[in-house]
């Protein structure tokens, strides 16, 4: 049996199970899903496999929603678990998913733009029956089964995802009761650091970020004791995003499915490089000879730029631009800092702030 969208004929097993089908975007309104013919090797070596990945793809083409959902569901195939990365940004994901791609065990599949349009879906208030129900979990059970193929040059899928996300970490723990999840994060120090390294297209975007958010739980408390979104200073909502994104990963910590959670802060991965690698992969249960990781640590791969392996890029060169940061907007960067320190004792996120 074959599909036929537009003029290309194609085979059910290849759309299932052929990593170079690729399912990138789902339109529900529309009802159809979006899959990209793009080489394994594209789909390893771009730093995100969105929007901006599209371009790399030799052609897309969509298909009908319930007849992907149908056949999905009534194969009787085994598909590999999926673990999954998340994270609140900026705490080196994207360089950690680079490193699993260079050991034989793992694919990294970075940011796929399928994960953000379901986080999207979910946050909307025009969302209505879409992002619940039965609905909802047959699109995400979909989704994520499609990118859990056999691919070649790693039999473990890793999906990083983008912070945006998020939201999910909730439909991964009740749904894909096989996979694992890392959640990377920084001290808040390091966050707001980071942020102001940021080009002024990225801090513009982080009070519509906040917003989102404040979607995923229930912060009234918090909101009770601050002033509206758009009185705070760039420093106080990127303090926010750093509190609201803790206290969520902190109550999935504390639930029923706690233990399938391993957190990664990015100090002690940037610090001791193979120690935290072992964490990880002992945690996604494929546990990688140590002399293996020692030698990856010390690679190329941790010297260059994540985003673009053509740049030089170290954990040294991080800490001296850290440092520049500090000493630039020290004053600006401690008053935020003791601004949030009663927010964070009212989420009971000290443990992870790192506030002295």
């Amino acid at each position: 049996m074959k599909l036929t969208p537009s003029q290309t004929e194609i085979a059910i097993p290849n759309l299932l199970f052929d990593p170079e089908f690729y399912v990138f975007d789902i339109e529900p309104l529309a009802g159809r899903y979006k899959f990209l013919m793009m080489s394994e090797e594209n789909l390893r070596l771009c730093p995100f496999i969105d929007i901006r990945a599209e371009p790399l793809a030799q052609a897309s083409f969509y298909l009908d929603a319930g007849q992907v959902e149908s056949l999905e569901a009534n194969h009787d195939m085994v598909r590999p678990a999926v673990h999954y990365i998340f994270h609140h940004a900026f705490v080196c994901s994207t360089l950690m998913a680079r490193g699993l791609d260079q050991l034989p065990q793992f694919i990294s599949l970075k940011e796929p733009w399928i994960l953000r349009r379901l986080a999207d879906i979910k946050r909307s208030d025009h969302a209505g029956e879409l992002a619940q129900g039965e609905r909802w979990r047959t699109m995400f059970l979909t989704a994520n089964r499609l990118l859990a193929k056999r691919y070649r040059s790693g039999h473990n899928v890793v999906v990083k995802a983008t912070n945006v996300s998020n939201n999910l970490i909730s439909d991964t723990l009740d749904y894909l009761p096989a996979s694992k999840i890392v959640y990377m994060y920084s001290g808040l120090k390091d966050f707001l650091v980071s942020n102001l390294k940021k080009p002024a297209e990225t801090r513009e975007k982080m009070p519509w970020l906040l917003q989102q958010f404040l979607k995923d739980a229930d912060f009234s408390l918090l909101l009770g004791r601050i002033q509206p979104v758009n009185q705070l200073t760039f420093l106080q909502v990127c303090a926010l995003i750093w509190l609201t994104n803790m206290s969520v990963i902190e109550q999935h910590l504390r639930g029923a499915n706690g233990r399938r959670i391993l957190l990664l802060e990015m100090t002690d991965f940037l610090l001791q490089t193979p120690e935290t690698l072992a964490q990880m992969v002992k945690h996604f249960e494929q546990p990688v000879a140590s002399a293996e990781l020692q030698a990856l640590a010390q690679s190329d791969t941790f010297q260059r730029d994540a985003k673009n392996s053509e740049a030089k890029y170290s954990a040294e060169q991080k800490r001296i631009e850290k440092q520049a940061l500090l000493d630039a907007y020290g004053g600006q960067i401690d008053a935020v800092m003791d601004w949030s320190a009663p927010l964070v004792a009212l989420l009971s996120l000290d443990t992870y702030a790192k506030l002295d």
